[in-house]
């Protein structure tokens, strides 16, 4: 619903700015959650990339084993706080679902985690991007002016093109000195991929703003 609702805000932003001259965008900034850990949870790499391709936040990691890990969240306001909850609820779901097929599965070797968090990450990852995808549709079908319909979904693009832009740009003043970690790789077994792509799937983000985890948002 969060990816619904960004989305629907997003193409209301592109309707309007074809009449309206452009308004101030939300402020970029970052904000640094420490871990308090010596290394991030092993489920960490999985979620930010969904952090990253679904909510409008770039997520970098410092510090190290004798300084402890720190997560350095960069976005608007409003999407930082959004994507930290969300890290939170998926970190713990992430291990808790593995810890569950593990256990139905115990004579599998650990090096098949990495294959189901991955299973996870694309599962969950096609969900959010089915319903980004279900919103634009909504809004193009709804519209009876086809063209002023195309006319904003063509604008809402420039927007997203821009925002991740203005995401890069942030980065690069925040941290003039970044550095790239290389990118590790890891052998895909297929049968914890395809277990943990259809378990992604079925994960609900509602869990992750209901009960008393409403206190958590303020």
């Amino acid at each position: 619903k969060a990816v619904a609702l960004s989305v629907a805000h997003g193409l209301d932003l592109a309707s309007i700015s074809l009449y309206e001259p452009a308004k101030p965008l939300e402020k970029i900034e970052k904000d640094t959650v420490d871990l308090g850990a010596a290394r991030k949870s092993i489920t960490q790499k999985a979620v930010t990339q969904i952090l990253i391709r679904h909510f409008n936040v770039r997520i970098l990691y410092s510090g190290g084993r004798y300084s402890g890990v720190s997560l350095v969240f960069v976005g608007s306001k409003t999407n930082i706080q959004i994507a930290q909850h969300i890290n939170i609820f998926l970190n713990r779901e992430f291990k808790n679902r593995w810890q569950e097929f593990y256990s139905k599965n115990p004579q599998l070797p650990l090096n098949h985690r990495n294959s189901f968090f991955y299973g996870l990450q694309t599962g969950l990852s096609a969900k959010l991007e089915a319903a980004e995808n279900k919103e634009k549709k909504n809004t193009y079908e709804n519209n009876p002016n086809k063209e002023e319909a195309e006319a904003i979904n063509n604008q809402y693009a420039l927007i997203i093109v821009k925002e991740k832009e203005r995401l890069e740009e942030a980065v690069g003043e925040f941290f003039p000195s970044l550095r790239k970690a290389s990118r590790s790789n890891f052998s895909v077994f297929a049968n914890s991929f395809e277990e943990g792509q259809k378990q992604g799937y079925q994960i609900n983000l509602s869990a992750a703003i209901s009960g008393q985890n409403n206190r958590q948002i303020a």
